[in-house]
């Protein structure tokens, strides 16, 4: 009698075909749409991000650059090994004036 009962009850084993198909058909639409949608947006706009730091990072390196070369040259056109020019209030070097 259960038997009987079991194979004129198929609205349950409908509803789980439907519901299992339904959970199947969305993973593998959430698979698709992540792996053609999502995935490829968010590396382009990373390397978009990427692309503008290096080319912030190289203005800035440039500009460091041009800061080092002015200083360079102004302190190579800075007399060396001369000793500074003796005004009347400056000491002798051993302590005697």
């Amino acid at each position: 009698m259960l038997l009987a009962e079991a194979a004129n009850d198929t609205s349950g084993l409908v509803g789980g075909l439907i519901g299992a198909a339904g959970s199947v058909s969305f993973a593998i639409w959430y698979g698709w749409y992540v792996t053609t949608k999502t995935i490829p947006k968010l590396v382009n706009d990373f390397r978009e991000e990427r692309a503008m730091d290096r080319a912030e990072r190289k203005a800035d390196r440039d500009e460091y650059k041009s800061a080092i070369r002015t200083l360079s040259e102004t302190l190579n056109n800075i007399p060396c090994n001369q000793p500074p020019p003796r005004t009347p209030l400056t000491p002798l070097p051993g302590g005697n004036s």
